[in-house]
């Protein structure tokens, strides 16, 4: 094997355990979906990209999340909804595989990298 077939043999294998990684995430959240109620915590600018941070609890332990968003308000002008209540989706098994669902803001959140 000479080292171009190499270098692409080792593309392909990272790929691939990639590609696997995202797949087992996705179906852990799938086939273990639940739901709370969490709060938005912050909304921060950095690198010329927007995000929001999350917490939530589950039986009792606090956990976080982040997403992309676009720039945007909530209805009472607050940046980012910081402080406002919304639905989380997360896997029972794995609290820390979760997603925020913005409800009538959802259009300003980029999507998680999920296969579904």
């Amino acid at each position: 094997m000479n080292k171009d077939s190499f270098g692409l043999f080792l593309i392909l294998i990272l790929l691939g355990g990639l590609f696997l990684f995202i797949y087992q995430k996705d179906k852990d959240f799938i086939e273990n979906l639940s739901s709370t109620r969490g709060k938005i915590t912050n909304y921060y600018n950095t690198g010329g990209k927007k995000y929001i941070e999350y917490s939530f609890f589950v039986r009792g332990k606090q956990y976080k999340g982040r997403v992309r968003v676009s720039t945007f308000k909530c209805s009472d002008g607050t940046k980012g909804c910081v402080g406002k209540d919304f639905k989380i989706l997360y896997s029972s098994k794995n609290p820390n595989n979760n997603d925020i669902y913005l409800e009538k803001y959802q259009k300003y959140k980029f999507s998680k990298t999920r296969l579904y």
